[in-house]
């Protein structure tokens, strides 16, 4: 199992970056301007992508704490990949931010 952030693309727009992984790997849904904000977790099964929660936890809150954010002052630049993998530990970090109400 990996685990990944993906950039929120546009409305319809074709996905070929799943292309990347298998199932059972989770994926941390990052909306940019203007939330700023991961926005869903996913699971990939063999039948596609199964959202698995929803909300909205501000990336700002978890600068600090999440390891891929080596640069806390320009934290921006690592979204700009679009798809990237992080560890377990960031991972759930940002899963438990979102399970907050």
């Amino acid at each position: 199992m990996r685990f990944w952030v993906a950039v929120a693309r546009n409305e319809g727009e074709s996905d070929d970056r799943l292309k990347r992984t298998a199932a059972s790997d989770r994926i941390a849904f990052y909306a940019p301007r203007p939330k700023q904000s991961f926005t869903s977790i996913g699971e990939l099964t063999e039948g596609g992508l199964n959202v698995q929660s929803r909300g909205e936890a501000p990336v700002k809150a978890l600068i600090d704490s999440l390891d891929f954010i080596r640069d806390k002052k320009q934290w921006g630049v690592f979204f700009r990949r679009g798809f990237f993998e992080i560890s377990e530990s960031d991972f759930r970090k940002i899963e438990k931010a979102l399970a907050l109400p």
